[in-house]
C-alpha cells in the first residue's frame, strides 16, 4: 500500500492509497487549505501515518499534524 497526500478536486486536503499502481482508497481530511509549502507525509515502523501542513496565519505559520495513531490521554497522579 502506498499512500500519498494530495489536494482534492473540490479543494480539500486527503490522503489517496495505491496498491499496485491502482487507486484502492481516499480520505478526506475535511481542511480547504491555503498551504504555504507542500504537505509531508511519513510513516512510523507501526505503519501509522504521519501528515503535517502550513497555512498562512494571522501573524504565524498555522501549523497541523494529522495523524493515524492515538495518543492515550495522559492524566497527572494525585
Amino acid at each position: 500500500m502506498l499512500p500519498a497526500a494530495a489536494l482534492l478536486s473540490d479543494g480539500q486536503l486527503g490522503l489517496l492509497y495505491f496498491r499496485d499502481g491502482a487507486l484502492v482508497g481516499m480520505q478526506t481530511l475535511g481542511a480547504r487549505p491555503v498551504l504555504l509549502g507542500m504537505p509531508v507525509l511519513t510513516a512510523d515502523a507501526n505503519g501509522h501515518l504521519y501528515l503535517t501542513t502550513a497555512e498562512a496565519g494571522a501573524e504565524t505559520a498555522a501549523l497541523t499534524l494529522y495523524s493515524t495513531r492515538t495518543f492515550p490521554i495522559q492524566t497527572p497522579a494525585p
